[in-house]
């Protein structure tokens, strides 16, 4: 493995883990960890797939380019704006997501809470927006690397404790009610397409030397293992039940020990944000040509006015943001794919996660609005 790959693989798993990982425990101990294990291995498995699929695109293309002009160039021109309001969409969502876990992580830590909390989180994060990303581009690294400062502490904590605390139990057959429910937290939480391009670049710069499905295999998979090991730790440390955020549920830990959590945790959260919020804007301001006033409003007030208007459950908002918009952007990976190579020998095998995003897709609808 030479250092092009290795920072390809860096690139793409930094990406994927986010505010994701926070859903799973949650999932884990509704579906049984068997099942939970199950599904992760295979949306992983899946998400291999497109992503490589998503390369394919990009590595025949001459240049540097984004998921809008593959779209233009592969799909139907009704399709486009779809795409549009499904990138948009998403990113908004996952904004959003991170707003609703602001104040479960202080008041776990410090037993304090409420909207002043989340607005002075908003405030802050919202004036980075007016710094260029070049200079915040340790802000994804930190992140990151907070993330696998936390699973790392909350595994230590949780495997020292393992003698004398209950086994979570692996669960039974889970129940028909509860197949379709890991979709969207799932799905949310393998969303990194916007880093594939990335990788990408790096494969050409580095004159092709690795393997480049190879490289996104590894991208995907490591997140899977530290969603497992996350979950599985979650689980062992609520002697009561795992909360939608994770947190919450970690009623027996020590002072210090919730203390080290919220502050790692609250930076994590912090980083992502500003950097999503400087996605959103650079969408809206380069690629859609939309002024200045909207590029920089639309990410900086949607967010917190779908707060207000009641969307403020983190499960809730996960299950909207995967399994409607990163469900609509995975069936647009792979319908550009499948109009860009019409004669592969493995488009049949599209189908799979076709049907994947589609049931993910007509279910979220079904639960929301019928």
């Amino acid at each position: 493995m030479n250092t092009y790959s290795m920072l390809g693989i860096g690139l793409l798993s930094g990406t994927i883990i986010g505010a994701g990982i926070f859903s799973l425990p949650y999932v884990f101990s509704q579906i049984g960890i068997f099942a939970g294990i199950g599904y992760l291995i295979l949306f992983a498995s899946i998400y291999a797939s497109v992503y490589s699929m998503y390369a394919s695109l990009l590595a025949k293309e001459e240049g540097a380019h984004d998921f809008f002009f593959l779209a233009k160039k592969y799909l139907p021109v009704w399709a486009v704006p779809t795409v549009i309001v499904t990138t948009i969409g998403g990113l908004l969502f996952a904004l959003l997501a991170y707003l609703t876990l602001i104040s479960p992580f202080v008041s776990f830590a410090w037993g304090v809470g409420g909207w002043w909390i989340i607005f002075i989180f908003w405030v802050v994060s919202s004036l980075f927006i007016f710094v260029k990303v070049d200079a915040l581009g340790w802000a994804e690294f930190f992140g990151t690397a907070s993330i696998l400062c936390a699973v790392l502490f909350i595994a230590f904590l949780a495997f020292g404790s393992l003698a004398s605390a209950q086994a979570p139990s692996s669960g039974g057959i889970v129940s028909f009610s509860l197949i379709l429910m890991p979709f969207g937290p799932i799905l949310f939480s393998f969303a990194g397409r916007s880093a594939i391009s990335q990788v990408v670049r790096i494969w050409k710069e580095g004159k092709k030397v690795f393997s480049l499905y190879a490289v996104i295999r590894g991208g995907v998979f490591i997140p899977a293992v530290v969603y497992i090991i996350f979950a599985l730790s979650i689980i062992v440390l609520s002697p009561y039940s795992v909360s939608g955020d994770s947190l919450s549920g970690l009623v027996t830990l020590p002072f210090y020990a919730k203390t080290i959590l919220a502050i790692v945790g609250f930076f994590t959260l912090w980083t992502s944000y500003i950097m999503l919020t400087n996605n959103t804007r650079d969408i809206l301001l380069y690629d859609m040509r939309f002024p200045k006033v909207i590029a920089f409003g639309v990410p900086i007030l949607i967010p917190l006015f779908l707060l207000f208007l009641g969307l403020d459950d983190f499960m809730e908002v996960v299950e909207i943001a995967g399994g409607i918009f990163v469900a609509l952007e995975g069936l647009f990976m792979v319908w550009m794919w499948h109009r860009a190579f019409p004669r592969h020998p493995l488009r049949k095998y599209a189908y799979i996660p076709i049907a994947v995003f589609a049931v993910s897709f007509i279910y979220i609808c079904t639960t929301l609005f019928v």
